[in-house]
């Protein structure tokens, strides 16, 4: 006869616990929080009231304790695996393809969500664009070469600087294959998965997942009907979270696109309870203050955003940061991480004001041509050092030619393309 498994007193302790933590996060949740997380699970509730409120709280505390035990169980079992089995290589896997000719990660390998560790600078990409609007592939290849030349320690694929959220679910993926197709696993490849339709971005995070050469994922609130709760912002990521289980999740916070309500250090806080695979922020927000506290909390990966204050940032602790600029900013990002880290705070400095100088001519020259779209202006800038990634989307238009040449004046003028040409 089949003996029953029994659970050790340890093992049913931590259970009970598990499921006291679920009961008080379901207990929180709105009825219509509630539906949408049984829906992610495989349920089809009928329409959520007081009136069966604690049967549906009760439903989804069952379903959320029984896939964190099989969670776990899953992991001790490969932890023995790992042990006892001999490395396999990818060709015995028989890793499929995909259709750009990206290996495919096996989606039934469990394994610990590690730390991404990235330390340096991650370009935030511009999606090449042909003049017709469509995807300039072929483009991706030569643009990651030229940033890897530069120095970048990553890539920061369909942001907002990519403009990923004017593109097609499709066009996204694409945009995202071609990168890590051309990356060749030199650098580290992090994909934003953010929507307005959390379907889509369940269906980017299980893509981006799928391919041999995307490390990260990253997702901000929507950016209409955006989290105005702690909650609320746990069970968005949470869903997006559950679409690619082995693959490190970052918040994207980004203050002008999508500022949140609440304390960001409290976030974190209870993201460490709730968000197995979260690993850290991408911190695009000018208070260095609140990303030094967070830094200081030692369990999160914080990558700074805003360009003109990396030095200010590396001074409070940072290892890494991401923005726009350091598309054509040359190797200028890359002087401040080595002088900094050698103790040459007065080259740091310089180079730092180098940046700040270009960044301040950038946008006073968009005031003065009535240019407001940083991308038209960046796209602008990329094709002057050689670079061209074609216009940008509507609403925004590209420059025009007296407005290009005014563009390209003063940044001669504070010498730019000399910086450029040095690096």
């Amino acid at each position: 006869m089949r003996k029953r498994r029994t659970i050790g007193s340890a093992e049913a302790k931590a259970a009970k616990k598990n499921r006291e933590d679920v009961d008080a996060s379901v207990a929180t949740m709105s009825h219509a929080e509630l539906r949408t997380r049984l829906e992610e699970l495989g349920d089809k509730p009928g329409p959520i009231d007081d009136s069966n409120r604690n049967l549906y709280n009760r439903m989804l505390t069952k379903k959320l304790a029984t896939v964190a035990e099989s969670s776990q169980r899953e992991e001790k079992e490969e932890e023995v695996e790992t042990k006892e089995t001999p490395a396999v290589t990818s060709k015995e896997r028989g890793g499929k393809k995909s259709k750009e000719g990206v290996s495919q990660k096996g989606k039934t390998a469990q394994q610990k969500v590690k730390k991404l560790g990235i330390e340096g600078v991650v370009a935030a990409s511009y999606t090449p664009f042909n003049t017709d609007g469509s995807l300039n592939l072929a483009m991706v290849e030569p643009y990651a070469n030229y940033l890897i030349r530069l120095g970048v320690a990553g890539v920061f694929v369909n942001g907002t600087t990519g403009e990923g959220v004017l593109m097609t679910v499709d066009e996204r993926k694409a945009m995202v294959e071609a990168w890590a197709k051309a990356v060749k696993k030199r650098v580290k490849v992090i994909v934003h998965v953010s929507s307005t339709s959390l379907k889509d971005c369940q269906e980017m995070a299980r893509h981006a997942s799928s391919l041999d050469g995307v490390d990260a994922i990253a997702a901000m609130p929507p950016l209409v009907f955006s989290a105005k709760t702690i909650e609320e912002l746990l069970v968005h990521l949470e869903c997006i979270a559950s679409s690619a289980p082995r693959t490190p999740l970052l918040l994207y916070h980004h203050s002008d696109m999508s500022p949140l309500n609440f304390s960001i250090e409290e976030f974190l806080r209870q993201a460490d309870k709730r968000l197995p695979t979260f690993v850290g922020v991408k911190y695009t927000d000018y208070n260095v203050d609140v990303f030094a506290r967070c830094l200081n909390l030692g369990r999160y990966e914080m990558l700074y955003g805003r360009d003109e204050q990396l030095l200010a940032s590396l001074a409070m602790g940072a290892v890494s940061c991401v923005g726009s600029t350091y598309n054509f900013t040359g190797s200028i990002p890359a002087k401040i991480f080595a002088a900094f880290k050698s103790g040459d705070i007065a080259t740091a400095q310089k180079e730092q004001l180098k940046s700040q100088l270009a960044i301040k001519t950038y946008n006073d020259v968009g005031r003065r041509i009535g240019c407001a779209s940083p991308h038209a202006l960046g796209k602008a800038i990329m094709h002057m050092i050689g670079c061209p990634v074609g216009a940008p989307r509507l609403p925004s238009k590209p420059l025009t030619d007296a407005q290009y040449k005014e563009l390209k004046r003063s940044f001669e003028e504070i010498g730019f393309f000399d910086w450029h040409q040095a690096s």
